[in-house]
């Protein structure tokens, strides 16, 4: 015998996992668009399609994408930024303004940690860029 509500939790867990697909999905595209912006001016300030030259200038590189203060630390060339925490909220509640994709939910952030207090100490010891 199903449960009574066995529809409604159905469609609750499946609206639920699509939403959660499209966040991920939103956050892919945003990491790309991060990325080939840094790299775009990387290889501008190099002057030169060649690779040490474009990693020089990423080296130490701040930047910033959607809001976010990005950085790329010249010990070991991780991109260090800032941590969010969204929550998913229906539209005019909170501080939600706009849609997802008019679903009529829109992320909320709950909380921002900023890069400096994420940042752990590095001991990789990174081979010197040829000149």
């Amino acid at each position: 015998m199903k449960c009574p509500h066995y529809r409604k939790i159905r469609h609750e867990r499946e609206r639920t996992t699509a939403m959660a697909e499209l966040y991920l999905d939103l956050d892919r595209r945003l990491r790309m668009q991060r990325v080939g912006k840094a790299l775009q001016t990387a290889l501008e300030r190099a002057g030169k399609v060649d690779a040490a030259a474009i990693a020089r200038q990423l080296s130490g590189m701040r930047w910033t994408a959607e809001g976010a203060d990005l950085w790329m630390r010249p010990d070991d060339h991780q991109a260090i930024k800032p941590l969010y925490v969204f929550t998913m909220q229906k539209m005019g509640v909170g501080t939600v303004r706009r849609d997802v994709e008019g679903s009529g939910y829109g992320f909320e952030t709950t909380l921002k940690v900023p890069a400096a207090e994420l940042t752990l100490p590095t001991r990789c010891k990174m081979a010197k860029l040829p000149e």
